[in-house]
């Protein structure tokens, strides 16, 4: 990807500047009360009028930007009700952040392992920050970003426009649109943002996105995830119906995964179920193996029951008893002994016992010392 480079004029810096002023002091009347920009430092132009659409502020922004000749890059954002609040750290501290733009991604000044969004249950206002370029063949949006609207970032050489606020419904209906004509790694940022909006609408396109065939795999299963990573009570509800609604396997998988991300009993069941009946054995297995990571008493009678069952097959067998030896040890210990006993399959006693050997508890050493000496 091309790296373009920002050069600013100074008489298109005092044009910019000059506008700035002028566009808050011209839509400060419009904007609604709970709308700041104060977040924003630098080379920021607010033009918030509330009156206007949407697709009317940006297309304003990008005539502004284009005539003003200071590149091909520029950054557009708003707020939008959000589910849950936003959190940006750096350094473990919050801003203020330096914001870049390297080849064709936002950035931010000390960005890696160091930088971490989080978000907590309580809804809020979100702010998205797009990168957007005016140079063919990739005139658009580049890049998509949510920020905190309680930190500071300061824009030195990218410009932004700051369009206001906007409700979730039609922050929804512009970024479905911008979905559908981005690449797919905008695609999968475009994913997790609008699973964050506060609004139906917002399931209902991860439900058609997950179940569209005509999608990549991987497009698919980033839907899936967001819809299960969402405490919203539709959540589960959702993952049925795509789980019930495809055959493809790695997504009934990726289903599985998602129905972990909760602590609702609701899911423990839904597990329980599809490792029980699923008629995929990788499936089952998976939802086995997931199953080894509750340490709920349904989880544990469940995997407990596939060992014992004369008739299950063997390899869901040996994923029920890799699963029991992933339980806390004071549930696991005391199974996997009982099973490396008295279990009739021999596959299902080598495999406790392999995992008893992992645990180096007492009790495995002393199952242990007991077989050796019936062997001598």
């Amino acid at each position: 990807m091309k790296k373009h480079t920002f050069r600013p004029k100074a008489t298109a810096l005092l044009a910019l500047a000059a506008l700035s002023v002028s566009l808050a002091a011209v839509s400060a009347a419009a904007a609604p009360a709970q709308e700041s920009s104060q977040f924003l430092k630098g080379k920021v132009v607010k033009w918030n009028e509330a009156a206007l659409s949407l697709e009317k502020r940006l297309n304003a922004a990008r005539d502004h930007f284009r005539a003003s000749n200071l590149g091909d890059l520029y950054f557009t954002g708003y707020l939008f009700p959000s589910r849950n609040k936003i959190h940006h750290h750096l350094h473990g501290q919050g801003g203020p952040f330096q914001v870049m733009v390297e080849d064709g991604e936002i950035k931010f000044r000390g960005q890696g392992n160091s930088e971490s969004i989080e978000s907590d249950d309580l809804a809020g206002p979100a702010a998205l920050l797009l990168l957007n370029s005016l140079a063919p063949p990739r005139a658009g949006t580049l890049s998509a970003h949510l920020i905190d609207p309680e930190v500071s970032y300061e824009f030195k050489k990218v410009p932004v426009y700051w369009l206001g606020s906007l409700e979730a419904d039609p922050s929804i209906a512009f970024l479905v649109k911008e979905f559908e004509r981005g690449a797919e790694e905008l695609q999968e940022s475009l994913l997790f943002i609008i699973s964050q909006h506060n609004t139906p609408r917002s399931f209902d396109f991860l439900k058609t996105i997950a179940l569209s065939a005509s999608r990549s795999l991987e497009i698919r299963k980033n839907a899936v995830f967001w819809i299960g990573n969402s405490r919203d009570s539709r959540s589960l509800d959702l993952l049925k119906e795509v789980f019930d609604n495809t055959r493809n396997e790695e997504l009934k998988e990726q289903v599985v995964f998602a129905l972990t991300l909760t602590d609702r009993r609701e899911a423990v069941a839904e597990l329980i179920r599809i490792a029980k009946s699923d008629p995929a054995l990788e499936v089952r297995k998976k939802a086995i193996f997931w199953l080894g990571q509750k340490a709920s008493q349904e989880a544990v009678k469940t995997l407990k029951d596939m060992v014992d069952k004369p008739d299950e097959d063997v390899e869901v067998k040996e994923s029920a008893v890799f699963a029991i030896s992933q339980l806390p040890k004071d549930k696991a210990v005391p199974l996997l002994v009982a099973m490396a006993r008295e279990n009739k399959s021999l596959s299902v006693r080598k495999k406790a016992i392999f995992w008893l050997g992992q645990t180096g508890e007492k009790e495995a050493l002393e199952l242990f010392e007991e077989i050796l000496l019936k062997k001598n």
